[in-house]
């Protein structure tokens, strides 16, 4: 849950998306709400990349609004599996919590996590799943832009759900800096040979900090991808006529000349 009362609250990181306990589910649900009308608040807003479709439970708390807003943000592809990956790779996670990406290891290269993943990256029928519930006047679409110093992903976000951005305290230093594809192998070379296993456990931290402050330093320069030449062309096509679907209905004509150029 973000919101106004996030410092106060117990689900800074909810687990919703990743809970495959129905009965704990709406038990988080309900605390959410309670908590929403402990402090006399308008607003609720859930947040995560692991919502592929709407749960009973979700749609169960969504009736207790007076209204919904449902707000996707997209990017091209190429570099969202990418991302994915790399976020991935430094958590040193195995997509594990996250039920659309089963069997997607961590040391899976990224073509196999893409083959086993391609249907979440289908934006339109991503967000068809969320209008056929919720209808399309409750759906939004933005085109993120990560490269960009002059989009602000908080401001856009806040605006979109007319929240009061005043009453926000945005953070001083960039966060959820994402990894260089140009330190990957360094990073899986280090996990595959096991040289963390006998160290303190916050040495593969360290190493993984010092890897994102020095991606942030160059994110504007690099210009390597995990993703071929060949499994671009193989993505681009696979998506192609959804991306127009998509675009046409929910994107503005300059966001949709961006996603698909």
């Amino acid at each position: 849950m973000a919101g106004i009362n996030v410092a106060s609250g117990d689900f800074g990181h909810h687990n919703l998306a990743s809970c495959d306990d129905p009965s704990k589910e709406s038990e988080y649900y309900w605390t959410i709400l309670m908590e929403q009308q402990q402090h006399a608040t308008h607003k609720v807003v859930l947040s995560s990349e692991g919502f592929l479709r709407p749960s009973d439970n979700l749609v169960a708390f969504s009736k207790e609004f007076d209204s919904v807003k449902i707000l996707l943000y997209v990017r091209d592809q190429l570099s969202l599996i990418e991302s994915i990956y790399l976020t991935h790779q430094v958590m040193g996670g195995t997509f594990s919590h996250l039920r659309h990406l089963t069997n997607c290891g961590y040391f899976s290269d990224i073509e196999d996590f893409f083959r086993k993943s391609s249907e979440i990256f289908d934006f339109f029928n991503y967000i068809g799943a969320w209008q056929s519930i919720f209808g399309k006047e409750s759906m939004r679409a933005r085109l993120y832009l990560p490269r960009s110093d002059s989009f602000d992903v908080l401001d856009d976000f806040l605006d979109c759900l007319d929240i009061d951005k005043t009453r926000i305290v945005k953070p001083l230093e960039r966060l959820n800096i994402s990894l260089m594809p140009d330190f990957s192998s360094l990073l899986l070379s280090l996990d595959e040979a096991d040289l963390f296993k006998s160290a303190a456990p916050h040495i593969r931290r360290q190493v993984i900090e010092n890897l994102l402050r020095l991606s942030d330093q160059f994110r504007h320069t690099s210009t390597n991808s995990l993703i071929s030449p060949e499994l671009a062309g193989e993505i681009k096509n696979l998506y192609r006529e959804s991306n127009k679907a998509f675009a046409q209905e929910y994107l503005t004509p300059s966001e949709a000349d961006i996603l698909l150029s």
